[in-house]
């Protein structure tokens, strides 16, 4: 997602813009991506008329495309887009470097598209295809929805004038200083440590006869501390579903709140 101006600026605009528009349309954002596909057109003819009050309609209806009237999703929404405020002038870290700190997700998100790919085959049985989401579920936890949860806490404290410090803490830690900066609960929906452990451990089944995902966990320092959660399998891909929700929508608000208006504003500012 990087934005490197060489000798080309207006072209790495027009091309980030075309780049956008893919992502949104591969993530059921089909609006959005005809949106900015229609505006690298625009800026390659170096056409700013009603630009901004275009973006803003745009941006505007962003929340109800992915919604779809859905109010979890509005509040989950809503939250993302208050942890992520605008970046002061003088913080330490710019908007730019913001957008570095994302990248470091994009491997682990590519290796998630391709095991689902995989998992969502047709000729699979549900039992099959509900070991795959397993998998899924502890790449999301760790690789992808953690790495969100850091940067959200990195942006945050970065706007407040602090020094973002965030690698070495824990999800669990990370959670808390979330929650201690105002975090709602929809931010969290769908991460369960003990579940996580019970796939890594290898303790879980699926009932298909019942159609029940049942994962069971112990605590290795208390034998008595154990776990034991049932549910149905569209119930648990929900769990999934909830956290790479969390990624996406960080990544939409990254794109369309902070970096289109700034490739909009140094595009405007370019020698005709």
């Amino acid at each position: 997602m990087g934005l490197t101006l060489k000798t080309d600026p207006l072209g790495v605009f027009v091309s980030k813009l075309r780049e956008y528009s893919e992502m949104f349309n591969s993530g059921r954002m089909g609006r959005m991506a005809v949106w900015l596909s229609a505006t690298a057109d625009r800026v390659s003819r170096k056409d700013f008329k009603d630009i901004w009050a275009d973006y803003t309609q745009a941006y505007g209806a962003v929340r109800g495309e992915f919604s779809n009237g859905n109010s979890e999703l509005e509040a989950l929404f809503d939250e993302v887009k208050g942890r992520m405020p605008v970046i002061p002038s003088g913080a330490l870290l710019s908007v730019s470097k913001m957008e570095d700190g994302l990248r470091q997700t994009m491997n682990p998100q590519q290796v998630f598209m391709q095991i689902l790919n995989v998992f969502n085959s047709g000729s699979l049985t549900v039992e099959q295809r509900f070991y795959g989401m397993c998998f899924q579920y502890v790449i999301l936890v760790e690789g992808i929805y953690d790495e969100t949860l850091r940067y959200l806490l990195m942006w945050w404290d970065n706007t407040q004038g602090k020094t973002p410090s965030v690698q070495d803490m824990t999800i669990r830690k990370v959670k808390t200083e979330l929650e201690s900066r105002g975090a709602q609960s929809v931010l969290f929906k769908g991460w369960e440590p003990r579940i996580r452990n019970s796939i890594a451990h290898a303790r879980f089944s699926y009932d298909e006869k019942r159609d029940k995902a049942i994962f069971d966990d112990v605590n290795r320092d208390d034998p008595t501390n154990t776990f034991h959660k049932e549910m149905t399998y569209n119930e648990f891909g929900e769990m999934g579903m909830s956290l790479y929700n969390v990624v996406f929508l960080t990544e939409t608000v990254l794109v369309m709140g902070h970096l289109v208006p700034m490739m909009l504003s140094a595009a405007e500012r370019l020698p005709k």
